[in-house]
């Protein structure tokens, strides 16, 4: 980026004194002339700023067009990799919940399984028990 000018605004030049007007040659005509002449040069320079001004906001109106646009972009770039992603990984989710409903089914019957075997153990301890006290009994007799 090029550093900024100065503002420099021209001037008028010096009005001269009557008395110097006689010996230089300094008239009414080129002051008259000097004052258009600086006049005209506002003028340009005016219009010069005014152009600038309207560069540089269309630029600026451009830049953040732009700058929407590419976030509204991104976005929908960042939405679609997440929809895609999501696509891509439902089948393994899918099938880890089908694997975990097994899980809990099995443990289930796991459970079941374990609590009918110590009452079989315990029934036949029971059993045992007053099989060998019958025995008991016979010898004791």
């Amino acid at each position: 980026m090029a550093p900024k000018k100065q503002k420099s605004q021209a001037e008028p030049p010096p009005k001269p004194e009557a008395s110097r007007s006689d010996s230089t040659g300094w008239d009414a005509s080129q002051e008259q002339s000097s004052t258009k002449m600086f006049d005209m040069m506002s003028k340009t320079n005016d219009k010069v700023k005014v152009r600038r001004d309207a560069r540089k906001k269309a630029i600026i109106i451009s830049q953040n067009a732009r700058t929407t646009k590419l976030r509204a972009d991104v976005d929908h770039a960042a939405q679609q990799y997440d929809e895609e992603v999501r696509a891509v990984r439902r089948p393994g989710v899918e099938h880890l919940l089908e694997l975990a409903q097994k899980k809990r089914e099995i443990e289930a019957r796991i459970t079941k399984c374990q609590s009918e075997l110590e009452q079989a153990y315990f029934s036949a301890a029971k059993q045992l028990q007053v099989a060998l006290d019958g025995r008991a009994d016979e010898l004791e007799v």
